[in-house]
């Protein structure tokens, strides 16, 4: 009986040590910024960020406090290139201009490895082949590189269809890790459905630290001059990425025929912001035509 008892208190501790490893949010049930914002505060090491979208200002402005709070603090962030596109309402500006390194994930690198590596697989089994059923002896090889290396690193290209994107959200504090589908932005915190788990295992952190050190070899590092607009620019608002504020034009049109500002070059707006504009108006304008109608 008492070894019944012992055994029973074992087994509910360790679920209990378990559980608290793990910590679970969801938006709407949880402030998902707050606690995230919090988690931040307390990094005493290192806080390294992989993250698709970022436009939620308080969370940036918690990484600066924490920086400002730690100097030794190591900070990395790793985002997608549509932060840097223009319209974007990202705050890596803001970030950059505190003194925190920012990178952007190049793709077009990253498939340019993928696809060698699987090119001189391809070819070191076609030597196997030939060697087992041909009887061509197998040429004496440079043994290979371990880590993937890009000789010549192309620039950073504006997103296109054909391509993938750095779509990972995740934090790695210290030796524990914040992930799951929350983006950085207002929406995904007060409208979302989202989700986020903090990790407090050390062999989870090990696997999420290689990935992050992986990203990292396929990524530039982004400077105030890469930007498309101004760091303060982006804290007017935080408005959908990709659509274009016509409440606040970038300049001001006159009627003088002089004015250098009326030449199409100089105009900020492209042709496919015009697109997209006319699609999500378009789009709106329909959605709310079929809710008023009642299908019998």
């Amino acid at each position: 009986m008492q070894v019944f008892f012992w055994m029973l208190l074992f087994l509910y501790s360790n679920a209990f040590l378990m559980s608290a490893k793990t910590e679970v949010y969801f938006s709407h049930s949880h402030n998902v910024t707050e606690k995230l914002t919090d988690k931040i505060a307390l990094a005493k090491q290192k806080i390294l960020i992989a993250i698709y979208m970022f436009t939620e200002k308080k969370i940036a402005q918690a990484i600066i406090d924490a920086k400002k709070k730690n100097p030794g603090l190591q900070i990395k962030m790793i985002v997608d290139k549509t932060n840097l596109e223009e319209n974007s309402f990202s705050k890596i500006g803001l970030l950059i201009e505190n003194g925190v390194d920012v990178f952007v994930f190049n793709y077009s690198n990253f498939d340019k490895d993928r696809k060698q590596t699987k090119k001189s697989a391809r070819l070191k089994k076609n030597k196997v082949v030939k060697s087992v059923f041909l009887g061509v002896p197998v040429p004496q090889s440079q043994p290979e590189k371990t880590e993937a290396v890009v000789e010549e690193n192309e620039p950073v290209k504006k997103s296109s269809w054909d391509e993938g994107l750095m779509h990972s959200k995740y934090v790695i504090i210290d030796d524990d890790v914040w992930t799951g589908s929350f983006n950085f932005t207002v929406k995904a915190n007060a409208k979302n459905q989202e989700n986020a788990l903090y990790l407090k295992k050390p062999r989870v952190t090990k696997e999420f630290l290689d990935n992050f050190n992986n990203l990292e070899k396929f990524s530039e590092k982004v400077t105030l001059e890469m930007l498309k607009k101004k760091p303060e620019e982006s804290l007017k608002n935080d408005s959908v990425p990709g659509s274009v504020d016509l409440q606040t034009p970038s300049k001001t049109i006159t009627n003088d025929p002089a004015d250098e500002s009326l030449k199409a070059k100089d105009y900020p707006i492209s042709l496919l912001d015009i697109f997209k504009q006319c699609y999500y108006a378009a789009n709106k304008s329909l959605r709310h035509i079929f809710s008023k109608i009642s299908f019998v």
